[in-house]
């Protein structure tokens, strides 16, 4: 469980200018990994053409948050109550209306916070 954590949350002991230099690398059009095998398989994108820097910045950066995301929900998920989640179970509440109902709401702070 620990070292699961620890996995995902690597991305962010990346320095933020190692992740650049990384990506820099593997988007690169005439040495970098994906764009060969965008290429091998007939698509030919430029990562950092006209009107597509931003978009390949915003998913460099939301690759390399979204494990602390992860980790802040599921911090969230574990800190909910067992009493309501049983009482909605009594109830005969389905999962949909659990979880829209009573876990949602539970996890707004959280929500708030991410």
């Amino acid at each position: 469980r620990d070292l699961t954590r620890s996995m995902l949350l690597a991305p962010m002991f990346i320095t933020p200018i190692a992740v650049g230099l990384t990506f820099r690398f593997l988007l690169n059009d005439q040495l970098g990994a994906i764009p060969a095998m965008l290429h091998a398989i007939g698509i030919d994108y430029d990562f950092f053409g006209p009107g597509r820097a931003l978009y390949t910045l915003a998913l460099i950066d939301v690759w390399q948050w979204t494990p602390f995301m992860v980790l802040l929900l599921l911090a969230g998920l574990e800190s909910i109550p067992k009493e309501p989640l049983d009482a909605a179970r009594v109830d005969g509440a389905s999962g949909l209306y659990v979880l829209r109902r009573v876990i949602l709401p539970l996890l707004a702070p959280v929500l708030v916070v991410a």
